[in-house]
């Protein structure tokens, strides 16, 4: 009976959920880099004009290295922090649009890395950017894959799995965006590679409002 209590026990220790901060909660050491990169970093950039695109106005939203950017040569740094994205259209990396009364906003994201022998590199999809994390063995590395899939929101939970991790995410979307109006909860397995191997809606309560469709 105290073996079937112990064990009980451990079981519902290790089931116990853990929140996750937001994205740039995260400092770099929270991130494991493979072997091979010193500097990762991803940024956002944000237009009113679909063909109108300003390089140089991003945000960058994580960014971890083993060697920080300013320990770069100043020629590298500059051509680093210039370098254009790639918006290609067969991309799947993190592309939004919102749409209101006064306008359009869009949003699309690019990766950059700098290699071990300085060499530079540009990525426009989720599995360019995740690679370079190899396994996803911290929350801010699981944190980024939800970010990157569109799948990260402000009440995000987790917990350890032999295969990866299990998320419980919960967010309402409201009129200001695109799909369905109402409060969601879903659960998302993400494997150790990073990638959502399974997402199952668990609640659901509609809004009385509508939301904003896309055409």
């Amino acid at each position: 009976m105290l073996l079937i209590l112990l064990v009980t026990g451990m079981y519902a220790k290790g089931m116990k959920w853990k929140e996750l901060k937001s994205l740039n909660a995260y400092q770099s050491k929270a991130y494991h880099l493979q072997e091979g990169v010193d500097y990762l970093e991803v940024r956002e950039y944000i237009w009113e004009t679909p063909n109108e695109v300003d390089k140089n106005n991003y945000t960058v939203v994580m960014s971890a290295y083993k060697t920080s950017l300013k320990s770069f040569e100043p020629k590298k740094v500059k051509r680093f922090k210039s370098l254009a994205p790639n918006f290609n259209k067969e991309a799947n990396i993190r592309k939004i649009g919102n749409c209101l009364m006064s306008g359009c906003i869009f949003r699309c994201t690019n990766g950059f890395m700098i290699d071990t022998e300085k060499k530079i590199w540009r990525m426009n999809e989720i599995s360019d950017v995740i690679k370079y994390l190899g396994n996803i063995d911290t929350p801010a590395e699981l944190k980024l894959v939800l970010w990157l899939n569109q799948e990260a929101h402000d009440k995000d939970k987790y917990r350890k799995t032999d295969n990866g991790y299990t998320v419980i995410s919960e967010y309402e979307n409201d009129i200001n965006n695109f799909g369905e109006c109402g409060y969601f909860v879903y659960r998302l397995n993400i494997s150790k590679k990073g990638k959502i191997t399974e997402k199952k809606l668990l609640k659901k309560i509609a809004s009385k409002y509508g939301c904003i469709t896309a055409d």
